[in-house]
């Protein structure tokens, strides 16, 4: 899957219009304004509603034919998952544990 995790159709090109990406902050006027982080979609959803997650934690659907302007507030950076080498100590006790 894409940097555009789900999205498709118009949702998708509403997005590169505007260079929005999954995991931005964004402001979004339409009939109201909505500020919140931009969210994935499952890849069976439809290709007309972008999904937000606002301050107060609900997520909200919104058209993208109703969509006047979309404002990027900050952009998010996709860290690269980095594995934690794990340091043996030689002169620790060796221990089994059971669960």
């Amino acid at each position: 899957m894409s940097e555009d995790k789900g999205y498709s159709g118009n949702a998708l090109d509403c997005l590169k219009k505007n260079n929005v990406k999954v995991g931005d902050s964004i402001k979004i006027t339409a009939d109201l304004t909505y500020s919140g982080i931009l969210m994935p979609r499952y890849e069976s959803s439809d290709d007309k509603h972008l999904v937000v997650k606002l301050g107060s934690g609900y997520n909200v659907g919104i058209n993208v034919d109703e969509i006047q302007k979309i404002e990027i507030v900050s952009s998010s950076e996709v860290k690269p998952e980095q594995s934690e080498e794990r340091k043996e100590n030689p002169t620790l006790p060796k221990i089994l544990l059971l669960s």
